[in-house]
């Protein structure tokens, strides 16, 4: 096969790829590190689409000497293309102790920063393309094996991903060979970057790329091939073990989507079970769960407690009575200490994501005489130990009880407010009022509706 012939090929593939986005994208950006598979990308898409609306995006990360040369590299090839370009310094920030601490070191640093910023400039419909090849889906491949990968893992790399903020990242030279990729590189001149670190063995993939994927080249010279159809095969299951996990998350989340019932997730086989918690915990995380962290989930579905926390990295999972509970993690306290003082003629908005408001009524709702010339509640919230009254009720109970009677999430129990007049409970809000405290029949009354922040 002729270069030229070889090259249309190739570029009829691109161009199908991006042709299939561009009717959704609204801008296209490139990862453009200055290498020779982002060359190649940049100057194909350049090459096929001279009126896309394209940005590349180069970080600086200032971690090999070099790297000041690096960014005037790829400036110099995207003014010849008339491509912008947008680098961004992050060397001050990756050298920052505190920034690295929270890293196994300066590379996963850099690579971190790297996504994060990425992910900060793309925007609902955009789309990041980035010049992943055949050889890195092989390299993947062997190192979700040496991970023990499911297949989910070992589906590698898609074409196209959409993420949940919305953008697509797009990978438009998976499929071309080491040979086609050089052949490109020299036909048409290009000049690209040599980054030393790819030669440091320290790393896995590099450990990969130099000793394990060479010598399955020298044994069988289509691996490459091979293994991206492993690949495909491995997505086409993943796809399938999705579909079957929709269907039975349908049945037991009641369609909510951060709580799913564990008798439900119980009565399917176990591969089901498994299928369906992983998935449902990909959408709570965006991302597959370790097996270690799948253990740790399955160990609140099968405790006896009816009560038990588990903290991951961004979210708080939580199992009360027989439903599994997703919760983001608090960054601070929002539920205020100190009683605050509430003139039910304006609404009160609190910090917990709620605000009260105070209606007129007819024989419900608080004596509008206890309020008619001080119209001042105090807001407070549950400390322990406190005991109401609610209207129709006989006695005083503790609220710790009337909470779990009304089905309050144990989570959820600071946060309803209580209101006292005069140092008196009589009301909370949402639930109940207080039977010394409620309107009769006829009389005038004041409602309060309990509403959630939008």
């Amino acid at each position: 096969m002729s270069h030229t012939v070889l090259n249309n090929h190739l570029l009829n593939r691109v161009k199908r790829l991006i042709l299939n986005l561009s009717t959704n994208t609204s801008k296209f950006y490139i990862a453009f590190s200055g290498g020779m598979d982002s060359h190649i990308l940049l100057h194909v898409i350049h090459h096929l689409f001279s009126h896309l609306p394209l940005q590349a995006l180069h970080v600086n990360h200032g971690l090999h000497p070099e790297a000041t040369k690096w960014a005037i590299h790829c400036q110099t090839i995207c003014d010849a293309l008339n491509i912008p370009l947008h680098i961004e310094d992050i060397a001050s920030q990756l050298h920052s102790k505190v920034y690295q601490e929270k890293s196994k070191g300066p590379e996963e640093a850099a690579r971190n920063a790297r996504y994060a910023i990425l992910k900060a400039k793309l925007k609902a419909n955009d789309c990041l393309l980035t010049g992943h090849h055949m050889d890195d889906q092989a390299e993947t491949l062997l190192l979700q094996l040496s991970r023990g990968s499911g297949v989910q893992g070992l589906a590698s790399m898609p074409f196209v991903t959409k993420h949940q903020a919305g953008y697509y990242h797009l990978r438009p030279l998976l499929d071309w060979t080491y040979e086609e990729r050089i052949t490109y590189a020299k036909q048409h001149q290009l000049t690209w970057i040599e980054d030393s670190s790819n030669l440091d063995q320290h790393f896995t993939r590099n450990f990969i790329r130099h000793n394990i994927l060479p010598g399955f080249k020298k044994r069988w010279p289509r691996i490459a091939k091979i293994f991206s159809r492993t690949a495909d095969h491995c997505a086409e299951a993943s796809n399938l073990c999705a579909e079957v996990a929709q269907q039975d998350l349908s049945n037991i989340s009641q369609n909510e989507q951060n709580r799913l019932s564990i008798e439900g997730l119980l009565q399917l086989s176990s591969a089901r079970s498994r299928n369906a918690l992983r998935y449902w915990l990909k959408q709570q995380l965006d991302y597959f769960p370790a097996s270690a962290q799948l253990h740790q989930i399955e160990q609140l579905l099968y405790s006896k407690k009816s009560y038990l926390e588990l903290f991951f990295k961004n979210r708080i999972f939580k199992r009360y009575r027989s439903h599994l509970y997703s919760l983001p993690q608090k960054t601070d306290d929002s539920i205020p200490i100190s009683p605050i003082p509430w003139d039910i003629r304006e609404p009160l908005k609190l910090n917990s994501g709620y605000t009260l408001i105070a209606k007129s009524t007819q024989g419900i709702g608080i004596r509008c005489a206890l309020l008619s010339k001080h119209p001042i509640l105090e807001v407070c919230f549950r400390k322990g130990g406190e005991r109401f009254r609610p209207n129709g009720r006989n006695g005083s109970h503790p609220l710790k009880k009337l909470y779990q009677e009304w089905n309050i999430l144990p989570w959820q129990r600071s946060e309803v407010p209580l209101l006292y007049f005069q140092d008196k409970l009589i009301a909370v809000a949402g639930y109940a009022i207080a039977e010394d405290n409620k309107a009769h029949a006829k009389e005038p009354g004041i409602s309060i509706v309990l509403t959630k922040n939008s």
